[in-house]
């Protein structure tokens, strides 16, 4: 019975490993283009490495955002440039 249970929450901790780095995959390709971008367009200069757009996508409510918010980027950047 006890092993069950270690396996359980061995499972349980790998899936949230496996969320966080694909959470923080997309915000490391994503979030970089987004913010620079956006500077760009406005005339500023920014420096954003991947790793801190990966940060912004562990963020909850914000990270899973990057996917829909670099197409509506893309398109409207397109757009204007």
């Amino acid at each position: 019975m006890t092993d069950f249970k270690i396996l359980a929450s061995l499972s349980v901790v790998m899936i949230v490993i496996a969320a966080g780095l694909c959470l923080f995959t997309m915000g490391a390709i994503t979030w970089p283009y987004i913010i620079g971008a956006w500077a760009l367009y406005l005339g500023k200069t920014v420096a954003i490495a991947w790793w801190q757009g990966g940060l912004i996508g562990l963020v909850p409510v914000i990270g899973p955002m990057g996917i829909p918010v670099s197409v509506m980027t893309w398109i409207v950047m397109s757009i204007l440039l």
